[in-house]
Order: structure tokens, then sequence, then C-alpha cells
């Protein structure tokens, strides 16, 4: 597929991948790509750098943060895709929770 075709990109492990030196490809990439694709973009960690790269590629971000409760020290974090009805009402999104609670994630 030429890559002005693209209407869906992911960039998995953004942070790992800014380590390895990839940042001047990944906007190379995303560059050719259309404007008006979907952009998922997945990190460990949320340095400086992933932020500037989120403010580059991602319209309207919804950040989805994964943690552990106090009050569940030392148990295995295990995560839950449950659907949700998006605050601007669309359908469909989903939202990683950690043990299935709905306690145990940020969306914002």
């Amino acid at each position: 597929m030429p890559l002005p075709q693209v209407t869906y990109a992911v960039l998995d492990e953004a942070d790992r991948m800014l380590d390895l030196g990839f940042e001047p490809h990944i906007r190379a990439i995303m560059g050719v790509t259309r404007a008006d694709r979907q952009t998922l973009m997945f990190s460990a960690t949320w340095p400086t750098a992933v932020q500037k790269l989120a403010v580059a590629f991602l319209s309207h971000p919804v950040k989805v943060g994964v943690v552990r409760h106090p009050d569940r020290k030392g148990s295995p974090v295990k995560n839950h895709t449950i659907p949700y009805q998006g605050g601007r009402g669309r359908a469909g999104e989903s939202c990683v929770m950690p043990n299935g609670s709905r306690h145990g994630a940020r969306v914002g």
C-alpha cells in the first residue's frame, strides 16, 4: 500500500523507537501519510520526546494510563479491554482496565 493511502497508523513502543534513534524515520513516514489518518501511540514511559511526537501526530488524543492500586500491592496486573461510549459520542472506543476494574485506569 502506498503511504499516502494509509488511514491507520500505530506507533508501538514509541519511547523505545526514540531511544534507538528512529525519530527522523518516524517523522518521514508519518509526513507522507494522510493527514486525516487515525493514529495510535503506545509507550511504557511518557518522556518529553514522546510527548512531542504525540503533539505532532495525534489529534484529540485520549491518554490511558494503567496504574496499580495501593490496596493491590504485589498483585499481578491483568488487562481487560472494555468498550465504552466516549464523551464526544464516539461509540466503539475502548479502554484498558487492569484486573477488570474501572478504578485502576485513567482516561483523560
